[in-house]
C-alpha cells in the first residue's frame, strides 16, 4: 500500500473543498487524513509544496479546516517557525496559514525563540519594510487589528484584512445594538459572562450544512422559539434556516458572543432571529412566552441547574416543547481538568497552550491523552470551555432525572444517534429507547460514554 495519496484522490478532495453552501466536513476530514499521511511520509510540510495538487489541498484545508491530528499540527507549527526565519513560501499559502492560526486563535505552540523574532518583524513592517509574505507570516502569529502598517497590505492580503480587522469592527458596531432583556446579577452567571466576553464560544466559520438538504421544519409554521444560551449563534442560525416561517429569539449572557452571532446571521442572510442579552435565571422578568424552548450546553454551567431549568419553564407557553442538552460524564475531560489543576495553569492563551503541550506529551494510555480527539481541544476559546470553565456540572441519567424533577419536569424522550440506538436495540430489543431510562443507564454501565458528550432530551411537566 502506498505511503502517499494518489493525485486523482487529492484532486477530487480539492474539487469538493471548492464547493459552496454545502457540508465540507467529509472533504475536510479526507484532506486532513491525506495531509497527515503525506507529512508522515515526507517528515515536514516543505516537501509537499513541490506538488501542485498538494499545495492546493493544503491551502484549502488551512482556510476551511481545523487541525485535529497532533502530528499534522506539529508539522504546521515547525513550518510556521521556519517561515518566521525564512519567508520562502508563496504568499497565498502563507496567507492560508495565517487564516488557520487566526481561526484557532493562535493555539499552536510558540517557542521563546519565535516570540523574540515577532517584535523585530513588526518593527520592520512598521518602518515600511517587509514583503506581503512577511506580513502574512506576522499574521500567523498575531492579529492585525491595531497594527497601523496593516492598511498597506489591505488589498494584497484582502482575506486577512477582512477577518482580522473588518469583521471585528463590524462586531463592535453590532454589539452596541444588543438589547438587554434581563439583568445579570448571579455571581456565577457574572463569572461565566466574563469568560465568554473574553472567549466567545465557539468561533465557528461555517454552518456545516448543505442548504439544499436542510431538514424539513416540524410543527405548525409561525412558532416563537427561544434559544436559551445561544453562544455565537451556530444553533439558532441552523434552526432558523430550516424553519424560515418561525421567529427565533436567541438569548445569551455575552454581548461579544451575540455580536459574533449577529455578524454571522448577516453573512448568511438570516433575518428571523432576534438576538438579546440576558440571564436565563431571570427569564421570568422577560415577560414573554414561547412555543418551544431549546437550551443546549447551558444548564450545566449554572450554580444551580435546577433553578435554571425552572426558569426556562416560565418562558414556555402552554403545550410548548422544551429540549435541553447537558454534559455526560467524561473520563478524559475529568483527567484533563485534574492535569490543569495539578500544574496550576491559568485560563490565558499561554496557560491553554501550556496545557495542550502537556496533553500532547502524555503516553497513549493516559485518560487525558484522549482529549486530542476532541474538536474543542484544537482552538483557544474551545479549549478554555473544555477544561478551564469557571463552573461545570456533569450528569448521569439518574442524576439528570433528579435535577429535572426538582425543577418540576420529567424526561419525556432521550435522543441518540444511529450507532447508540443500534446497540440499544441489540441489548434491549423489547425496550423503548425514547423513554426507557433504566435500560439506557444499564447500557451506560456496560458502555460508558455511549451517549457522550451530551444528553439530549425533551422534557414534560410533572
Amino acid at each position: 500500500m502506498s505511503d502517499t495519496a494518489s493525485p486523482t484522490l487529492v484532486r477530487k478532495v480539492v474539487l469538493a473543498l471548492r464547493q459552496r453552501d454545502c457540508d465540507l466536513r467529509p472533504a475536510l476530514s479526507a484532506a486532513q487524513r491525506i495531509l497527515a499521511q503525506e507529512v508522515q511520509a515526507a517528515g515536514a510540510i516543505q516537501p509537499l509544496l513541490g506538488r501542485e495538487e498538494l499545495r492546493d489541498l493544503l491551502e484549502l484545508f488551512l482556510i476551511h479546516g481545523r487541525t485535529m491530528k497532533p502530528a499534522l499540527e506539529a508539522a504546521l507549527t515547525r513550518w510556521r517557525a521556519h517561515l518566521l526565519a525564512v519567508a520562502d513560501a508563496p504568499a497565498a499559502l502563507v496567507t492560508a496559514l495565517a487564516v488557520h492560526c487566526f481561526n484557532n486563535e493562535y493555539v499552536f505552540t510558540e517557542s521563546a525563540a519565535e516570540t523574540m523574532l515577532v517584535d523585530p518583524l513588526r518593527g520592520r513592517l512598521n518602518a515600511g519594510e517587509g514583503t506581503v509574505t512577511e506580513a502574512a507570516v506576522f499574521a500567523a502569529y498575531r492579529p492585525l487589528a491595531g497594527e497601523a502598517w496593516a492598511t498597506r497590505f489591505a488589498e494584497s492580503l484582502e482575506v486577512l484584512h477582512r477577518i482580522h480587522i473588518e469583521e471585528p469592527a463590524r462586531e463592535a458596531v453590532l454589539r452596541r445594538s444588543v438589547a438587554r432583556v434581563t439583568p445579570v446579577a448571579d455571581a456565577i452567571s457574572l463569572d461565566v459572562q466574563r469568560q465568554y466576553e473574553q472567549n466567545p464560544y465557539p468561533r465557528w466559520q461555517r454552518l456545516d450544512v448543505d442548504r439544499a438538504r436542510m431538514p424539513a421544519r416540524t410543527g405548525a409554521p409561525g412558532r416563537r422559539v427561544l434559544i436559551a444560551g445561544c453562544g455565537t449563534g451556530k444553533q439558532p442560525l441552523t434552526m432558523a434556516l430550516a424553519a424560515p416561517e418561525d421567529s427565533f429569539w436567541a438569548l445569551d449572557l455575552s454581548a461579544a458572543s451575540l455580536a459574533y452571532a449577529m455578524r454571522k446571521a448577516e453573512e448568511a442572510g438570516v433575518g428571523n432571529i432576534t438576538f438579546v442579552q440576558g440571564d436565563i435565571l431571570e427569564l421570568a422578568k422577560f415577560d414573554a412566552t414561547f412555543d418551544a424552548v431549546v437550551s443546549s450546553g447551558v444548564l450545566h454551567h449554572l450554580d444551580d441547574p435546577a433553578r435554571g431549568l425552572a426558569a426556562l419553564g416560565t418562558a414556555l407557553a402552554p403545550g410548548g416543547s422544551l429540549k435541553i442538552e447537558v454534559y455526560t460524564q467524561s473520563v478524559a475531560v475529568d483527567a484533563g481538568i485534574a492535569l490543569r489543576r495539578e500544574h496550576g495553569l491559568p485560563p490565558t492563551p499561554e496557560g491553554i497552550r501550556g496545557f495542550r503541550e502537556l496533553v500532547c506529551a502524555l503516553p497513549g494510555g493516559h485518560p487525558a491523552a484522549r482529549l486530542t480527539a476532541f474538536e474543542d481541544f484544537h482552538a483557544t476559546s474551545e479549549c478554555r470551555d473544555l477544561v478551564f470553565h469557571v463552573k461545570e456540572h456533569r450528569y448521569t441519567l439518574p442524576r439528570l432525572a433528579d435535577m429535572c424533577a426538582t425543577a418540576g419536569f420529567r424526561i419525556a424522550r432521550v435522543y441518540a444517534g444511529a450507532a447508540p440506538l443500534a446497540r440499544f436495540a441489540a441489548r434491549f430489543p423489547d425496550a423503548d429507547p425514547d423513554t426507557d431510562l433504566a435500560a439506557w443507564s444499564a447500557l451506560e454501565g456496560e458502555e460508558p460514554e455511549i451517549l457522550a458528550p451530551m444528553y439530549r432530551v425533551s422534557l414534560a411537566r410533572i
